[in-house]
């Protein structure tokens, strides 16, 4: 196979060119795998605790802790649920129904009304987003607030 390889004319005309940009690079990459080199070493790391265990005696040294109950988890759950439960009723009185609205057929008699009845539309509808958009905005920020949703949401 490496006969084949060699007999190639692109593999030939490939040999023969010279990139000193392309040279450069992979000198420097060669460079930084050299100094970056794998080393072995016997330590144990606990990737899930972030901790370096020492004092290792048994393989009880190595076991995860668990962690404590918690005594008033059902109380906790009750409150998320009833606060859940009063949000939705919130949402759900608040719920409007979006109507299209059907295009009315007139007679436009020269261009300025059309174009006129253009510019209406357009800010009436610009008018309808920036609403739904602060209406949004405003929910997403009450939610926020109530710890539903993270405050890193965008």
């Amino acid at each position: 196979m490496s006969n084949s390889l060699e007999q190639n004319i692109f593999y030939q005309k490939s040999k023969s060119k010279y990139n000193p940009d392309v040279n450069l690079k992979k000198n420097i990459i060669e460079k930084e795998r050299n100094i970056n080199l794998f080393k072995k070493n016997d330590i144990i790391y606990n990737s899930i605790t972030n901790i370096v265990p020492t004092n290792i005696k048994t393989f009880k040294d190595l076991e995860l802790q668990k962690d404590l109950p918690i005594n008033n988890i059902d109380k906790l759950i009750a409150e998320k649920n009833k606060e859940r439960q009063k949000l939705e009723l919130e949402l759900n009185n608040n719920k409007q129904k979006f109507t299209i609205n059907e295009p009315v057929v007139e007679k436009i008699q020269n261009y300025n009304e059309l174009k006129n009845i253009q510019s209406n539309f357009l800010k009436k509808q610009n008018i309808e987003i920036q609403d739904n958009k602060n209406r949004y905005e405003d929910i997403m920020n009450d939610l926020k607030y109530l710890g539903i949703i993270n405050n890193n949401y965008k």
